[in-house]
This record gives structure tokens, sequence and C-alpha cells, in this order.
């Protein structure tokens, strides 16, 4: 039996995700708040799915009641977290103020270290792709691309695959800091996040630019936390433009890799990727059988550090499942279910919850103390709420070793530009005795005060 339009159900579905994007803002301060986001994504995929608009398998009564409660759970979870934090849960969150949001004081050569990496990675990658299918196959067999980058040698890409990823939290990094500094920011980190956008872009992995854009948006909306202003033009207008940029990017990419779902094709394609795991989970929830060569994937990092630790008994998360058919081939399950696949229906109702409880606890916490890496976590883990569609991200080894990376290099900058700004003020102050000295204002001066704000 397949689904067929019900305009009620799709309309009771809009009405919770704008309930939901309500509450978010009330009580978090901003509309995609994890309690909003998570509403929205998952209501409004619900109201997709009961427009029709492509004939997927009919979702069974405890299957829709199984995405209701989650959603539900996820929500009271966050809600928890605000009085758990030690707000109350009625109190009004203020606006951040920019002059306290550390870590921006050495932001832009954060941002020209990672570019550099993901530069290197580019190169590594592309000269891969050369050698295994030639780099004309871009435009002249995207489909045979698409494949080596799924299942042949450029899905294993080694150092270059990984360092040439880094160019998405880079992009991320470009839009917070340019958020912040807004007309003071420098004209080459604009450069930056072009040059980043022109990488990611010849290639089929549309997954890549679509974290890059959404982080991006999350960071500045995260950013805007408080403000009750209304939106200029200009605010409004350039994530629609970059958002219907994406949309035919989308489109044309689905069309040259030959990945269209039904003869309709255009926002039929568009909504594969926002409902087909929901007929999925509940296909896998049916028949459950062969889906345990995929791993660990609930804490995917964990995973893949004990598998390099002893790969002969542990199995190496791979967020590739195996196929099912709705009546569309897919692979894509949802993040609940390696919930089910792991810990059963306890998971699935249990999880939820804490995952709410922590971003929200995460999230509020940007906002007592924010901070550049800060505002990249809430962003990425924000990302993953998007992507919850199509599987378990919260816990993928990727996203968390771009955040380690990113607060380790951060550090290592903060410490070498403290130290040789030390070294400067020392060797001013042995130019001559007494001249250790006295600032524009008399004052003596320390040569060995740290600035522990940057």
């Amino acid at each position: 039996m397949l689904v067929e339009l019900n305009f009620a159900a799709s309309i009771f579905f809009s009405g919770m995700a704008a309930l939901a994007m309500k509450i978010s803002k009330d009580l978090f301060g901003s509309f995609f708040a994890p309690p909003g986001l998570f509403g929205a994504v998952w209501f409004g995929s619900l109201a997709v799915y009961y427009t029709g608009i492509v004939p997927y398998y009919a979702l069974s009564f405890p299957s829709v009641f199984v995405f209701i409660a989650t959603t539900v759970i996820f929500i009271c979870g966050c809600i928890v977290g605000k009085p758990l934090y030690g707000l109350r849960t009625v109190q009004r969150i203020d606006p951040i103020a920019p002059s306290i949001i550390g870590g921006l004081r050495h932001a832009d050569k954060l941002i020209y270290v990672i570019f550099a990496v993901g530069v290197i990675g580019s190169i590594s990658y592309y000269v891969l792709m050369h050698q295994s299918i030639g780099i004309d196959s871009l435009w002249r067999d995207p489909i045979s691309v698409r494949y080596e980058e799924a299942y042949g040698r450029l899905r294993h890409a080694g150092w270059g695959g990984v360092a040439r990823a880094f160019l998405i939290p880079c992009c991320v990094l470009c839009a917070i800091y340019l958020k912040i500094k807004g007309r003071g920011a420098s004209k080459r980190v604009w450069a930056i996040l072009v040059m980043c956008y022109l990488l990611l872009l010849p290639s089929s992995g549309r997954t890549n630019i679509g974290t890059a854009i959404v982080a991006s948006f999350l960071g500045i909306q995260y950013l805007n936390m408080g403000k009750s202003r209304r939106s200029s033009f200009k605010a409004v207008a350039l994530p629609a433009t970059v958002f219907l940029a994406f949309v035919g990017y989308f489109l044309y990419t689905t069309n040259s890799l030959d990945k269209s779902v039904t003869g309709r094709a255009g926002m039929a394609d568009l909504s594969f990727y926002l409902v087909s795991g929901l007929p999925a989970f509940q296909q896998m929830v049916q028949f459950p059988d062969g889906y345990s060569e995929s791993g660990h994937l609930t804490f995917g990092v964990v995973a893949r550090a004990l598998h390099a630790i002893n790969p002969e008994n542990i199995t190496k998360p791979d967020y590739i499942r195996p196929k099912t058919t709705i009546p569309f081939f897919t692979n894509i399950y949802t993040y609940l279910d390696s919930l089910f696949l792991e810990y059963g229906w306890i998971g699935v109702f249990v999880y939820p919850f804490l995952l709410g409880l922590a971003l929200s606890y995460l999230y509020l916490s940007l906002h007592d103390n924010p901070g550049v890496i800060k505002t990249f976590v809430n962003a990425m883990l924000g990302t993953a709420i998007v992507q919850s569609l199509s599987g378990n991200r919260f816990g993928a080894s990727g996203v968390w070793m771009w955040m380690a990376v990113l607060f380790a290099t951060q550090c290592v900058i903060t410490v070498c530009c403290n130290y040789w700004e030390r070294m400067g003020k020392g060797l001013a102050g042995a130019r001559g005795p007494g001249a250790q000295g006295r600032g524009a204002d008399g004052a003596a001066s320390d040569p060995f005060r740290v600035d522990m704000q940057g």
C-alpha cells in the first residue's frame, strides 16, 4: 500500500513544526535552537511525506507514533535542560554581545591554517582522481566519479581525503568570523570562503556542500540568539539566494548523476532525501537481518578509535547501509536505525531525551560564555539534527575530529602568538635602561602578562 495525499495530516504536522519553532524562540531565543530545529526537521518531513509527492510505502500507525513520540521526547529533553543549566524555564535569553566572544583575536589565523590544510588535501584528492579515472571525468562522465567516491579508490583517499574535508569547517569558521566582524572583516576571509566552495564543487558529494551551507547558517543564527528585531532585507536575501543556488546545484547534479527517483524529478527528488528514511526505518524494523555488518554507529567516534586499537574484534563503522525498497531503492534510515539495532526500543525512546538535554545545555553555554569554537561545535551538532533524517551523525568520527583539531590548533596558535608578543615586549624593554616600561599612559607594563581572551 502506497501513501496518498492526506491534506489534513500535512497541515497538522506543519502546525506542529511551527509550534516547536515558536516554543524554541520563546524559551531559547532562536527559532533554530535545538528544540525548534529538531521539531521543524521531523514534523516538517512528516508533513512533506503526507503530500504524496512521491508514492512511498504507507506508514503504519505504530511507525508514525514512534516518529512523533521521539520528536516530542527530544523537545522535552531540551526544555528540562534549561533549569538544569541554572535558568528558569521561562527566563528570556538576552542577545550575545560581540565584544565578549572568545577566540576572535586569532580566529583569522585559525582560518588560514585550516584553509591551507584543505587546499593541500584537495590537490592530493584531485591528483588521485586523475590517476584513477582522469580529471576530465568531472564533466565527461560524472557517474563514474560518483561510483569512485562511493565505492572506489576515492572513498579511501587516505590523508588527502581527510585533509580536503577540512574545507567544510573552514567554510563554517569563515561565516562565523564574518558575522562577528561585520564590515570590519578582512576581504581575505571572503576570498577564502569562496575558494572553499569552489574546491568542494567539482565532486559528486552534495552532502559536503549541504553540510557547509547548513552549518554556516546555523552558526550565524546562534550568534543572533535573543535578538527580537526584524530582519533586514539583506539578512533574508543572502540566505535565500544561497539556498536557491544549492537547490539548483542539487537538481543539476541529480540529473547529471542519473539519480532521479521518479520520472517527475524536480521536487520529488529533493523530497526523497527528506522523507525516504521514514518508510525505510519501518522496513528495517520489520526485516532487521543483514544490518549487523555496519558496525556501531551510535557512538561512531568511539567505535572507530576502538577499531584502530583492536581491528580484529571491533568492526569499523560504515555509514553506508544495505539497501531496502520503499518501493524505490534506498539506504537512508534516519538516526533511529542505529539506536534500534544496537539498543532496541529502549534506545529509541531514551536516547532522544538525553540528546536533547545535552544539546540544549551546550547551546545555553554558548550564551553565557560565547566563543568561536563553541559556536562551531553548536553549528555542527545542529547540522547533525538536520542530517538525522538520513543517519546518526551525532557520534560521527569526522565531525568530532574537526572539533578536536580546531580546538587544538586554536590553542597552539594562541600560545605561539602570545609567546612572540612577550618576546617582542622583552626585546623592546632591553633596548635601554628603564625602557621596560612605560606605556602611553605612563604605567609600567608587564612583558609576561598573557591575554587569554584570544
